[in-house]
């Protein structure tokens, strides 16, 4: 079974530390993980519906819509969607919480807290970690 993952942010480069972060946290050789990046809302949703997604990192800082409503969208599609909010110190933590959103991660984004992040999500999706990263989990 594939883990579909999406990263949207308006400027599509920027999303770039995050995706490389993730190929180097998961053992890709104990699961199938698909990371995409979107630019564009609309184009997010419709690979959602169409595919499916269990993570979606949002940037809430780059994306050129109301991140409440991008994510109620979401939650429409995959009411059991792991959505992380991304911004900067505090911006829309409070929201993030609201939403009941699986979590949030300050930029810039470090290795260490999206380890922590994809080790504690809301809803269960089996995400092999790499035994060398085991102890910054902790």
């Amino acid at each position: 079974m594939s883990i579909n993952i999406i990263v949207v942010e308006s400027k599509v480069e920027n999303a770039d530390a995050i995706v490389e972060d993730l190929y180097q946290i998961v053992d890709l050789e104990r699961c199938d993980m698909t990371i995409r990046k979107f630019s564009d809302c609309r184009e997010s949703i419709q690979f959602v519906e169409e595919e499916g997604c269990d993570i979606a990192f949002v940037m809430v800082d780059g994306i050129r819509f109301s991140p409440q409503s991008f994510v109620k969208s979401l939650q429409r599609l995959n009411p059991r969607m792991n959505i992380i909010f991304c911004g900067r110190e505090g911006g829309f933590l409070k929201d993030s919480w609201n939403l009941g959103l699986s979590g949030y991660v300050s930029l810039p984004v470090k290795k260490k807290d999206l380890l922590f992040e994809i080790s504690e999500l809301r809803y269960y999706v089996w995400l092999p970690i790499r035994d060398e990263l085991l102890a910054l989990k902790n």
